[in-house]
């Protein structure tokens, strides 16, 4: 007998079958929310013709089709390193790739070990192992405003209580998480704080990277707190900087101990994100810890992906990637930031010029930018897509969030449509008489 979803018998029994009451479930999962990203991303493909300068994802054009055919021709024309690539890999990843990164970002330091490189699948599994590992239920974490919100839901997850730093365009603003810190302790609360969290590098959402003088200065903070207070490095756009002798070095570098910073890199933001892999590099102490975690995940991530990039990385070919990025991003930012400022009545918004990775941050005085304000409802209408700002801030209670703010992307939207996108925003401005 046929299966028929129509009957109401059959759909009253699937209901039962799929409902999930709050007994069900877990702690974590009722506390597990969707990001707002997704709801994002849904818009711009379900919305036909619609512009989407939301989503953080890449240039399409720009993807490496023939250097990884190349790659992966190489790889299997040799039957043993197909063989090699094609069976199960280990938990940590494959040790030659771990090594690469360990002389690419780490060689000469304190974390100049490839033990303590483990691979994942995107530096986002990345974080929520180190998460898994560290944090628990009432934990307090101290993050930038704004931060990368996919994170603070990583961080609502695990119950986490995190505080706001305000930051600007020099990064972190450190003398006032000095403050904070001096707040936690006359509290009684420094012994809950477990982690600093920082986007290092043309940060998501506001396109700044940290200074040298910051990151010393955040450097000697962290060793003077507890040891269980780590620093996570979120540096997922370090290879996108467009002028890469300039920038400052990673914190882990700067880390003389050895043991207070944990830093996070991707290959999906600098070379193809269809290969879902990050790095995560960890102190001696948390390596067991987080490779066991990993083991309960997956045994390890895509072998075959991490034999691609560790070719790749060894070739040039990687660097090759890297260079032809950094070029076409920094044509994009300008070919968006000039098209704002062509389109956009003067004084109707700021924002500073991007340096690197993929975002601006804007400023709209006197307008409401969140997703129930009127300026994302007249986007909407204009068939244009930006990230309310106010995902951005830290979701604590009794601290205020600005309403003007909003990030746009220029990575995934041709130059054609960061053009056109940015006319339609300019429009939808105008429709509120800005």
């Amino acid at each position: 007998m046929s299966l028929s979803l129509n009957r109401p018998d059959r759909r009253d029994g699937l209901r039962r079958l799929f409902r999930h009451p709050a007994e069900m479930l877990s702690s974590r999962a009722i506390r597990t929310q969707a990001p707002p990203i997704s709801w994002l991303m849904q818009q711009a493909v379900e919305v036909e013709g619609l512009i989407s300068l939301a989503a953080g994802l890449v240039d399409r054009a720009s993807l490496p089709c023939a250097r990884v055919q190349a790659l992966v021709n190489e790889i299997l024309a040799d039957p043993e390193a197909g063989r090699d690539a094609l069976q199960y890999g280990t938990t940590p990843g494959h040790h030659a790739l771990r090594d690469l990164v360990r002389a690419r970002y780490c060689a000469g330091t304190a974390y100049d070990d490839a033990d303590q490189v483990v691979v994942c699948t995107g530096s986002q599994q990345g974080l929520e192992l180190l998460g898994e590992a560290i944090y628990d239920p009432g934990d307090i974490v101290i993050v930038e405003d704004p931060t990368y919100f996919v994170y603070t839901g990583v961080l609502e997850s695990f119950g986490c209580d995190i505080r706001g730093v305000a930051s600007d365009a020099d990064g972190m603003q450190v003398d006032q998480l000095a403050l904070l810190l001096d707040q936690l302790r006359a509290s009684g609360e420094l012994a809950r704080l477990k982690a600093i969290y920082v986007v290092s590098y043309h940060q998501n959402p506001g396109g700044w990277t940290l200074s040298l003088e910051r990151r010393q200065a955040l450097m000697a903070l962290v060793h003077g707190l507890p040891e269980q207070v780590l620093l996570i490095e979120d540096a997922a756009y370090y290879e996108l900087a467009f002028e890469p002798d300039q920038r400052p070095p990673l914190m882990a570098t700067m880390d003389a101990s050895g043991d207070r910073v944990a830093s996070f890199l991707t290959a999906s933001k600098p070379f193809a994100p269809g290969l879902k892999t990050g790095f995560m590099v960890v102190p001696p102490r948390l390596v067991a810890a987080v490779v066991h975690l990993k083991g309960n995940h997956d045994f390890g991530s895509n072998n075959f992906a991490h034999h691609i990039l560790a070719r790749a990385l060894a070739t040039g070919v990687f660097d090759e990637q890297v260079a032809d990025l950094r070029a076409v991003y920094q044509r994009k930012a300008q070919i968006l930031s000039e098209a704002l400022h062509r389109e956009l009545p003067a004084g109707s918004a700021q924002w500073a010029e991007s340096s690197g990775g993929l975002y601006l941050w804007l400023q709209v005085p006197g307008v409401d930018t969140g997703p129930d304000g009127a300026l994302f409802k007249a986007c909407l209408e204009q068939r244009v897509l930006y990230v309310p700002g106010c995902y951005a801030f830290a979701p604590e209670p009794g601290r205020s969030k600005p309403s003007d703010r909003l990030r746009l992307t220029y990575g995934v939207a041709s130059d054609e449509e960061l053009v056109e996108g940015a006319r339609r925003f300019a429009a939808a401005l105008l429709s509120l008489g800005v």
